[in-house]
């Protein structure tokens, strides 16, 4: 009994480390598409605005792994920050 409650929280432990790794990992990462050779980018925002014209969710019927879908947003920038 007292192993399979050992067991149990190194697998909880394990699940929080990758769950707080995925997420610093997609807070920190850009993805650049059409610009080989840049070396590094620089994003500064003040505050967005994310419109999607559609529906009130996104959905993609059926999906499997490595199905997608096209959905066009539009984001606007309301504030500049000043350096």
């Amino acid at each position: 009994m007292k192993e399979n409650k050992i067991i149990i929280f190194l697998v909880f432990i394990a699940v929080l480390i990758s769950f707080g790794l995925g997420i610093s990992f997609a807070y920190f990462s850009i993805n650049v598409v059409g610009n080989d050779t840049a070396s590094s980018q620089l994003i500064t925002t003040g505050e967005l605005k994310l419109n999607y014209q559609g529906s009130d969710y996104l959905e993609l019927d059926n999906a499997e792994p490595g199905d997608f879908g096209f959905f066009n947003f539009t984001v606007t920038n309301f504030r500049n920050i000043t350096n």
